[in-house]
């Protein structure tokens, strides 16, 4: 028997024993007595004895499965503190977009229109007449492409002899006598469109030197490099007066 076995019966007697003012112990039998009286004493004797074996039986089995229960009680941990959980917020979800019936189609913007530039442009001239000797006259410019493109402001003017070497003259925006003073338009010209400016100079001899004449005129359209020439002979003495460019080939509003 194990040392923790024999604790535990020595507990068991000790505990099952009365203290000795209160054992009662039994007897010998007194010659002087009945039989019966003493057949009574062994009786409750050997009762006695029987209480106390199987009180100490009973606690030597129920002790292990108290301690066993006991050992494997875990103690009580301090409650764990859950972790927080942040929602996910959800997508946001876009109603779509419900055309009522018969509502004319959605389109999208019309692409930017470009500048027109010189390659794109064919040059005409086309006389306006003689104001008190000075001539008017209308370059006509007509888009030769596929694309629609756009002209703003004024144009250039340049003069070439039979050499073509520039010949010296001064350019004027706006002014002159025949011409209507009138602030630049934006001129959109499709494919075969046509807008035109309006030319005037003095064509008068006002000294013995006579006015230098072009064998070819040259124009800039608004904002560009490049120049469209064309053949012909004008004579301005001292300068040219320039309109921006006008919707049509008639040149400045109010010319024909």
């Amino acid at each position: 028997m194990n040392p923790d076995a024999k604790r535990k019966l020595r507990e068991a007697v000790d505990l099952m024993t009365p203290a000795p003012r209160h054992l009662v112990v039994a007897r010998l039998p007194d010659p002087g007595q009945p039989a019966r009286w003493q057949r009574a004493a062994a009786v409750a004797s050997a009762c006695l004895l029987m209480l106390a074996v199987g009180g100490m039986l009973l606690y030597i089995r129920n002790a292990p499965n108290a301690k066993s229960t006991t050992a494997t009680t875990p103690a009580a941990s301090p409650a764990a503190t859950a972790p927080v959980r942040t929602p996910t917020p959800s997508p946001e979800v876009t109603a779509p977009v419900v055309v009522p019936p018969g509502s004319p189609p959605v389109t999208s913007p019309a692409p930017k229109v470009p500048r027109c530039q010189a390659n794109q442009l064919a040059l005409a001239l086309h006389p306006l007449g003689l104001y008190t000797g000075h001539r008017v006259m209308a370059f006509v410019l007509t888009n030769k492409t596929s694309t629609t493109c756009f002209l703003y402001g004024y144009p250039g003017v340049g003069l070439l002899d039979a050499a073509g070497h520039p010949i010296p003259v001064q350019v004027i925006r706006g002014g002159g006598q025949a011409a209507i003073a009138s602030a630049p338009q934006t001129v959109q010209l499709a494919p075969g469109g046509t807008a035109s400016f309006t030319a005037e100079w003095a064509a008068l001899q006002s000294g013995p030197t006579p006015c230098p004449t072009s064998a070819q005129v040259q124009v800039t359209p608004p904002d560009d490099f490049d120049q469209l020439t064309i053949p012909e002979q004008i004579g301005p003495c001292g300068f040219i007066n320039v309109t921006p460019v006008f919707p049509g080939g008639n040149g400045a509003p109010g010319q024909s």
